[in-house]
């Protein structure tokens, strides 16, 4: 067996070696070369306690087994951290306080010869054995290491159960591979004065072995030990879960602030966890979750929310409670909106364009009808305006019919609406205007825009328009309203131009 460690010790070392010029790629290559360099250090020590010929060289190499184990303790420590993903916690602090374990053991070591504290009795009996007598340094050091294993141990339990599918395999072969070592130590420390050979070191060695494994399987995959509660807090949606009772039963810290922002007007801001859904939210919100899976929810400060609520079903069927995922969409919906207006609304003017007229003018014959209140058309085009294009070109053309949508939006009222339907052609839409009263609404236009100075690249320029005007007639449809305005500006062109027909 002490062979068989030996052959160990020297693959610990080369593997060792082989982690060591890794380090600076893998997190867990460095504390694991060091851990190896320790196991090796261990095996060699222990074949010359069990074996050695000269007893000063079996009682040096048994203090010198102490430290080693204090620094592989240490090492131990920070592998396991690394791997439960928790590495943000090895800070130099956390170094310095692992290493006064080690620095301690030396010390102790170094004045045992005067206080035996570590070994109360060492050396070979009357009859030729080895025996080792324990003082209290070497339980205290016994104690500590075992605490910390133990830590060790119950982090990667603590991460196991927390972390997704494709790394709990992993951290189960590393959770198995600590505690050898630790069953072998514990068989040492009961049969140690009758002699027997120490486990310790071959265990660690496979236990070396294993987490060699872990490290270069990890790094070959690329992905770090996650748990879902690390996956949940990256998460830039909100997230609540809720059992079948409708109790909260974790958040996520978005999770956390949605529920503030969806809790009830005046209420405090408590803890969340153990404390009914229906208590926690709202019931303007409480009776848009009723309704279906789906909501946008707008809030008083008008945030714009996704909620989505995922129900959780045995493979009974029985209810296993919720997951509610909120996502805020204000700048998305705000991004939808502003495709929405620019969809209706004409590049060059800025005026509602004809696919926002057609269904606006089709709503007000409806209601025109639906309430026997008038309605009127004002169908506006530019005079000669073909002739403004040939003269000074497209530029000062568009020009002129910019500066000419400026004006018939400054004389819009609430609930008027101003399109351009094409060309130089524009439409104004009236509700709640007889033809008469529309009729003197478009002279006030016309008069507007025959004294108004154009201001275009080519210098001012002087157009003027003319208008026909139409009322709603009972039983016409939108399109038939737009046809008689048409006729009243053909007529107004017909009668010279720059005037009103109605």
């Amino acid at each position: 067996m002490t062979a068989t460690s030996l052959v160990g010790a020297v693959l610990a070392v080369m593997l060792g070696t082989y982690h060591w010029r890794r380090r600076a790629s893998n997190a867990l290559s460095g504390p694991l070369a060091l851990a190896m360099f320790c196991g090796a250090w261990w095996a060699v020590m222990q074949a010359v306690v069990v074996w050695g010929a000269w007893e000063p060289a079996r009682v040096a190499a048994a203090y010198a087994i102490l430290p080693g184990l204090a620094v592989l303790v240490a090492c131990t420590v920070v592998f396991v951290l690394v791997l439960a993903g928790l590495e943000r916690r090895v800070t130099r602090r956390l170094l310095i306080l692992l290493a006064i374990h080690p620095v301690a053991i030396l010390l102790a070591i170094a004045a045992d010869p005067w206080l035996r504290l570590v070994f109360s009795a060492i050396g070979e009996d009357a009859a030729g054995r080895f025996v080792m007598e324990f003082g209290p340094v070497f339980w205290i050091h016994s104690t500590y290491s075992y605490g910390l294993t133990l830590m060790s141990a119950a982090l990667l339990v603590r991460a196991l159960l927390r972390s997704v599918r494709g790394h709990r395999a992993v951290l189960a072969i590393a959770l198995a591979a600590l505690l050898l070592p630790s069953f072998g130590n514990t068989l040492m420390l009961i049969a140690a004065e009758r002699g027997q050979v120490d486990l310790g070191p071959l265990l660690f060695l496979i236990t070396a072995g294993l987490w060699s494994w872990v490290a270069v399987y990890r790094a070959r995959l690329g992905v770090v030990p996650v748990s879902t509660r690390d996956v949940l807090a990256a998460l830039s949606d909100g997230v609540v879960v809720v059992d079948a009772a409708g109790v909260v039963i974790d958040a996520n810290p978005r999770g956390h602030e949605l529920l503030s922002r969806l809790r009830p007007r005046g209420a405090a801001v408590s803890a969340v966890l153990g404390r009914p859904w229906e208590q926690l939210v709202d019931d303007r919100y409480l009776r848009l979750l009723a309704d279906g899976d789906q909501h946008l929810l707008v809030l008083d400060d008008r945030t714009v929310l996704d909620l989505r609520l995922e129900r959780m079903r045995s493979a009974e069927g029985r209810s296993r409670g919720a997951v509610v995922v909120a996502r805020d969409v204000t700048e998305l919906e705000r991004l939808r909106e502003e495709l929405a207006e620019l969809a209706v609304r004409d590049s060059l003017t800025g005026l509602f364009n004809r696919r926002y007229l057609g269904p606006s003018l089709e709503a007000g014959v409806a209601a025109a009808d639906a309430t026997a209140t008038p309605l009127s058309v004002v169908m506006l085009d530019v005079d000669r305006f073909k002739q403004v294009n040939d003269t000074h070109g497209h530029a000062v053309g568009d020009a002129v019919l910019e500066q000419l949508a400026r004006i018939l939006a400054a004389g819009i009222r609430d609930g008027d609406v101003v399109a351009r339907s094409g060309g130089e052609e524009f439409i104004l839409v009236l509700p709640g205007a007889t033809k008469k009263q529309a009729a003197v609404r478009a002279e006030e236009l016309r008069a507007r825009c025959s004294t108004h100075e154009f201001a275009t690249e080519a210098g001012p320029l002087h157009v003027t328009v003319s208008l026909g005007v139409a009322e709603h007639r009972p039983g016409v449809t939108a399109d038939g309203l737009l046809i008689d305005a048409d006729r009243s500006l053909y007529r107004a062109k017909a009668g010279g131009r720059d005037r009103v027909a109605v």
